[in-house]
């Protein structure tokens, strides 16, 4: 299987930070993606119609390469907690809640 499922935890996601005005761009993106790969027909036709980049042989520094996808993939981490904490924030002053975010 090469097409990733939704269980809707993403969409709902999403749908709310549209409701209450927060932008959360990584989970969205996250579900565009997810979306765009379960569109496998399509894929596999313009598979054959698009080359995509040939074989290329990585010349750099390796270990510093590792290292700064390893850094990329943190940031990417902090962002998205960062804007799931605003979410929730806002939604704690939409609806009264009072939650504990440290236990969150």
């Amino acid at each position: 299987v090469d097409t990733a499922l939704q269980k809707g935890t993403g969409k709902w996601t999403v749908e709310s930070s549209l409701d209450l005005g927060i932008p959360v761009t990584l989970i969205g993106e996250a579900v565009y993606a997810r979306a765009l790969s379960s569109m496998k027909e399509e894929r596999v036709l313009a598979s054959k119609v698009l080359q995509g980049p040939g074989a290329v042989q990585f010349k750099g520094d390796k270990a510093a390469f590792i290292e700064s996808i390893r850094q990329a993939l943190y940031a990417s981490k902090l962002v998205s907690y960062a804007q799931g904490y605003m979410l929730l924030r806002q939604a704690a002053k939409e609806f009264g809640w009072e939650l504990n975010y440290g236990g969150v």
